[in-house]
């Protein structure tokens, strides 16, 4: 009975310890998690405030881009494609 008893004891204090190393590693994890998209946030802050700073930037597109664009469309859109040609 006193064996019985012991051995009752002993899964009781080893799956306690269990359920807290498992509940420290939940933990864990949730922190790690935060504290990683709390940096990329911050990193995106940063560079966002980078951006606003220096206006004299030029845009990433130059200007004839878009005109190149529009002249490309009319020409699609003038010669529409075949059946054979959407394929």
């Amino acid at each position: 009975m006193v064996e019985c008893m012991k051995w009752i004891i002993e899964n009781k204090i080893s799956s306690g310890l269990g359920l807290m190393l498992m509940i420290v590693v939940i933990i864990v994890s949730i922190t790690y998690r935060v504290t990683t998209c709390f940096i990329q946030d911050t990193d995106w802050v940063t560079h966002s405030h980078k951006v606003i700073r220096n206006p004299q930037r030029p845009p990433p597109h130059d200007a004839g881009s878009c005109a190149d664009y529009k002249e490309t469309l009319h020409e699609q859109q003038s010669h529409p494609a075949g059946p054979a040609e959407l394929i």
